[in-house]
């Protein structure tokens, strides 16, 4: 159920063109934050939406938690042992992993900035 690839992909354009859109990201092209978003999502988002599209609307760079927490751990600024996207919400006190869509993304952002305030010196 749901729209089709060709209507999402109009219409997630269009937002991305909005003036109130660009203004935001100062006319930049987005970068994308998730959990593993480089092995992920975006190569699902280059196959479903197409390079060209990819490439006009959205950022080659993006932000990817299961990278920066592996990184911290082999600082020594995070845990060895928070490989997961669940190891790391038992780690915060998060709770249990919803798994949808929303719930993922919502805790990905949480999870973040939890990382940010737990390695702020």
């Amino acid at each position: 159920e749901g729209i089709s690839l060709e209507n999402f992909k109009s219409a997630f354009g269009e937002y991305l063109q909005r003036t109130d859109v660009k203004e935001f990201f100062q006319n930049e092209r987005p970068v994308l934050f998730g959990k593993s978003i480089s092995s992920i999502d975006i190569p699902f988002l280059k196959r479903d939406l197409g390079h060209d599209f990819f490439d006009k609307f959205l950022c080659h760079r993006g932000l990817d938690l299961s990278s920066v927490a592996y990184c911290l751990m082999d600082l020594g600024l995070l845990p060895q042992g928070l490989e997961s996207g669940s190891k790391m919400m038992a780690h915060f006190n998060m709770g249990d992993v919803a798994h949808t869509a929303l719930e993922d993304a919502k805790n990905t952002a949480k999870m973040y900035f939890k990382i940010l305030a737990s390695t702020s010196t």
